[in-house]
C-alpha cells in the first residue's frame, strides 16, 4: 500500500480489502498506519540534515540541491485522509453528535408527579413489575414520558388522565386483581384490536357508569312465589296474581307485569 502511494498508484480501500481479505476495521487500522508513515517520511524530507557534508554546488553527498534553497515536495506521498465513517446511532458516546439526547423530566413537572403517583399506587396494590422497583429514578422518568406523551401528543387532558387512574388503580378493579396492569407503559400500547389501552380503559370506565337495565326474566311458578315473597307481595282476592305477574300460556312461565 505504501509502495502504491509513493508511485501515485493508490487504489481504493475496497480493492485492498478484497486483495488481502481483511475486515473493514483491519483495513482502516492499516490505512492509518500507512498514512502515519507517509506523513513522517514527508516531514523528514523537509528537514535538512546538518550532519551530511555538502558536495559541489552546495549539494549533499554529491546530490544536486534545488535552486533558491527550495525543498523538494513529494506530492505522491502526501497523506491521504480517508473519510471517517458516520458514527452509528447505537454509539452512546456523549461526544457523538448523532446520538439523540433523552429528555430528563423535572421533579416538579406535572407528568413526573402523575407518573410517580401511579408507580407508588401500583406498588401499594402489589401489581407492579419488580424490575420497576430496582431503579426508581429510571422508572419515574419512563412513567413521566408516558404521561407527557398522553397529554402532549395524544391530546388527553390531565383531568381525564387522573380520572382514569383513579378508576383503574382500584383494588377491586379486574385489571388489578388479575395483575393485568403492572406498568404505566401499557397505557400507550395498542390492544389486539389496535386501540390504545388508555382509550380502551376509558371506554370501560364510561360503560360502568351507565345504569344497567334489568330485564324481566321468566320464572317458574315456585320462583314467582319466592320473588313475590321477597318483594312483600301478598296474593288475595283484592290482589290477584295477575295484578303483579303475567303468565305465558304456552310455556306456563311467569314474570313481573309491565
Amino acid at each position: 500500500m505504501l509502495y502504491d502511494m509513493m508511485n501515485n498508484d493508490l487504489k481504493r480501500q475496497s480493492d485492498y480489502q478484497k486483495m488481502w481479505k481483511w475486515t473493514r476495521g483491519k483495513l482502516r487500522q492499516e490505512w492509518a498506519k500507512i498514512e502515519a508513515q507517509a506523513s513522517l517520511f514527508y516531514l523528514k524530507s523537509q528537514q535538512p540534515n546538518n550532519n551530511q557534508k555538502n558536495g559541489p554546488n552546495g549539494s549533499k553527498n554529491g546530490e544536486v540541491q534545488p535552486e533558491n534553497n527550495q525543498h523538494i515536495v513529494y506530492d505522491n506521498i502526501i497523506p491521504i485522509t480517508s473519510a471517517s465513517p458516520k458514527p452509528s446511532a447505537n454509539n452512546k458516546n456523549i461526544n457523538n453528535p448523532h446520538t439523540r439526547k433523552l429528555k430528563i423530566y423535572g421533579s416538579k413537572e406535572k407528568c413526573f408527579l402523575v407518573g410517580k403517583d401511579c408507580l407508588n399506587r401500583l406498588a401499594k396494590l402489589g401489581s407492579i413489575y419488580p424490575s420497576l422497583l430496582n431503579n426508581p429514578d429510571k422508572s419515574r422518568q419512563m412513567a413521566a414520558k408516558v404521561f407527557d406523551l398522553l397529554h402532549r401528543k395524544d391530546g388527553y387532558s390531565w383531568a381525564r388522565i387522573e380520572k382514569l387512574l383513579n378508576w383503574l388503580l382500584d383494588e377491586d378493579n379486574w385489571w388489578i386483581l388479575n395483575l393485568k396492569f403492572r406498568s404505566p407503559a401499557k397505557l400507550r400500547k395498542p390492544n389486539d384490536e389496535g386501540v390504545l389501552f388508555f382509550e380502551f380503559f376509558d371506554g370501560q370506565m364510561e360503560a360502568e357508569k351507565k345504569p344497567k337495565v334489568k330485564t324481566k326474566s321468566w320464572m317458574t311458578y315456585s320462583q314467582m312465589q319466592s320473588d313475590a315473597k321477597r318483594r312483600n307481595i301478598s296474593f288475595s282476592a283484592i290482589n290477584p296474581v295477575d295484578k303483579y305477574y303475567e303468565r305465558n300460556e304456552d310455556t306456563n312461565m311467569w314474570r313481573l307485569a309491565v
